[in-house]
């Protein structure tokens, strides 16, 4: 079965580690989470550049959202959220487990969930 990506915004920072920290104590690989945000420097501070999203900033990422199914209009409202500071996540996920994944997105809030 061919892996599902899914796209949300998370607000703000406050919990973007804790969020990461229960995808890995789920045993989700953190190699298929990608983080984008404004300043890339402080997206690696959380996490590596990998994903579905690896090498994107915000100079290419509507280019790459796009290339990955989100339509032209939710490109630019993503962009427009990480330009407030919003973390922009990715992640690639065998369909199996993305109903456990979307869930957890949820339980911190996550916002304007796409799948893919």
């Amino acid at each position: 079965m061919d892996k599902k990506i899914i796209f949300g915004i998370l607000p703000n920072t406050e919990s973007l580690e804790s969020l990461l920290n229960n995808f890995e104590e789920v045993d989700f690989d953190t190699h298929d989470i990608s983080v984008v945000m404004k300043n890339n420097r402080e997206a690696r501070i959380y996490i590596d550049d990998y994903g579905p999203l690896m090498g994107a900033d915000i100079k290419n990422l509507n280019n790459l959202l796009i290339q990955h199914g989100i339509s032209s209009d939710d490109a630019i409202d993503y962009l427009e959220s990480i330009e407030k500071h919003a973390v922009l996540l990715a992640i690639s996920i065998d369909p199996v487990a993305q109903d456990v994944a979307v869930d957890m997105l949820k339980d911190y809030d996550v916002q304007d969930i796409i799948i893919v």
